[in-house]
């Protein structure tokens, strides 16, 4: 029997800063690296998965944000900041 994997949802009433509703869907990398940002924010809000992101993207220019659907401010919503 094959084991179904749980698909993230937006949350309905978040506590803390997340992002508006991803125009690419809830089913890409962004969204679910939203999500670990959020988490992430609230276990050791000094942490760098922004930079780290950043840095990946800079190292690896082949590889096009936006076909993870990251739209083209990400790092301009208050989660990423």
């Amino acid at each position: 029997m094959a084991s179904r994997g749980v698909r993230p949802l937006m949350p309905r009433h978040p506590r803390n800063t997340f992002i508006s509703q991803p125009s690419a869907g809830t089913q890409r990398t962004y969204f679910v690296l939203a999500i670990i940002r959020y988490w992430l924010n609230l276990i050791d809000p000094s942490n760098a998965l922004t930079q780290d992101l950043a840095q990946l993207f800079s190292l690896y220019p082949s590889v096009y944000p936006g076909a993870l659907g990251f739209p083209q401010s990400w790092q301009q919503e208050a989660l990423w900041k």
